[in-house]
């Protein structure tokens, strides 16, 4: 048996979301009642959340949005000091004190709640953004350890629409983004780009772009994508183009599924695709090949270069031979069936503290590196129940 080889750069990485946090730091019952939108956190599971984070190891917390329950300044500025510095609740000092530990870095995002401004619709991020980092187009927010630099690529997916739940990325912000070898490269959004299998489909609080999300984050070749949102948990490490597999074509999804998944994976999915968003047709009205979507988003959005879209042809046949012969050109075939291969981290964290949330919990990663390359991903999931953060999952996954 194969002795495995001991890292020489451990980076941990811990995932949480969603934390809801209300204007008022302890709520009572009878509040909740008359205004549950405004008492979003279970504060017994934040204590918890606290505690775990204080007496354990890590490098990293990675918060993907919904830091607030409505937006309020006051739940910003709260959070923002737990992080930095302590802050005495009742008899509890919490904080994890990071403006004295050089050793330890976070890395935020907005969500939806952190621009109701005290409101229930999406306006502005004034509030957020004068309390926590910016989030600029291609901004990318990086710590080094020892020979491995860490990128965190952060996105906004927050959106002034005045809608609820509902989310976007610009189109702008979807830049080509350069990966290193001996590097670890997170995307980190707030809202889902993906549908777990197992998990009903969350229509309503989609990205409203998420096809060209999902396709731009699987072509670019992270290491990994943190998201939350739904405040349900799913972890794994899927090949990108077994992914890609999952957009359903329009009312063919039993004969595509038939035709490319052998049937133990058809069972494991249901039918439930992972990705079930509608792509860009033809101007005949038919839809291209989800191999080729992926093909053309690799070259626009990856490589940044100028190819047309489905709907600038009559047919799906004139679509491929526009691929194919940007492809043979620019010598892309290898390289994108090389990246189909490539494996990718997908973590959706659940709330780690909100109440009405039906499981709390969050998500915990080890990246080992041996001779500057990543080798191997230990995953831990934990539930917070009772005030206690209890291991739910465990997993390991070799990286090629």
């Amino acid at each position: 048996m194969k002795q495995e080889v001991p890292p020489d750069i451990t980076i941990r990485v811990v995932h949480i979301s969603d934390l809801h946090i209300s204007e008022q730091l302890i709520s009572s019952t009878a509040n909740q009642v008359k205004a549950p939108h405004r008492y979003g956190h279970n504060f017994k599971a934040f204590i918890a959340l606290d505690a775990f984070l204080n007496n354990n190891p890590w490098d990293v917390v990675v918060i993907s949005g919904d830091v607030s329950r409505v937006g309020s300044i006051d739940s910003f500025v709260w959070v923002q000091t737990w992080i930095d510095k302590t802050v005495n609740v009742g008899a509890s000092s919490l904080g994890l004190d990071l403006a004295k530990n050089t050793n330890r870095h976070y890395v935020i995002v907005p969500g939806n709640h952190d621009r109701f401004n005290g409101n229930l619709k999406q306006t502005s991020l004034d509030d957020y953004n004068n309390t926590f980092p910016v989030v600029r187009s291609g901004k990318v927010v990086a710590f080094s350890f020892g020979a491995i630099t860490a990128n965190f690529h952060v996105f906004d997916t927050s959106d002034s629409n005045r809608t609820f739940a509902k989310g976007k990325i610009d189109s702008y912000d979807l830049t080509p983004r350069t990966i290193a070898k001996n590097s670890l490269d997170i995307a980190v959004l707030h809202h889902h780009f993906i549908q777990p299998p197992e998990q009903k489909r969350e229509r309503s609080t989609e990205l409203t772009n998420s096809q060209e999300v999902a396709n731009y984050m699987l072509s670019t070749g992270f290491d990994g994508v943190f998201f939350g949102h739904t405040h349900k948990s799913f972890v794994d490490y899927l090949p990108t183009g077994l992914i890609t597999r999952m957009f359903p074509a329009k009312g063919q999804e039993a004969a595509f599924w038939k035709s490319f998944m052998p049937k133990k994976i058809i069972d494991w999915f249901s039918v439930n695709p992972t990705l079930g968003y509608a792509r860009e047709p033809t101007q005949d009205g038919k839809y291209p090949s989800v191999e080729s979507y992926f093909t053309y988003f690799y070259i626009r959005d990856v490589l940044g270069l100028d190819v047309s879209s489905p709907a600038d042809f009559r047919n799906a046949a004139g679509f491929y031979a526009h691929l194919e012969t940007f492809s043979t050109r620019n010598n892309l075939n290898a390289e994108i069936d090389k990246l189909k291969d490539r494996k990718m981290l997908v973590s959706m964290a659940p709330s780690a503290c909100q109440a009405e949330a039906k499981r709390n919990g969050f998500h915990m990663f080890d990246f080992n590196f041996v001779n500057n390359a990543l080798r191997k991903i230990d995953t831990s999931v934990y539930e917070i129940e009772n005030g206690q953060c209890k291991l739910a999952k465990k997993s390991a996954f070799l990286v090629q």
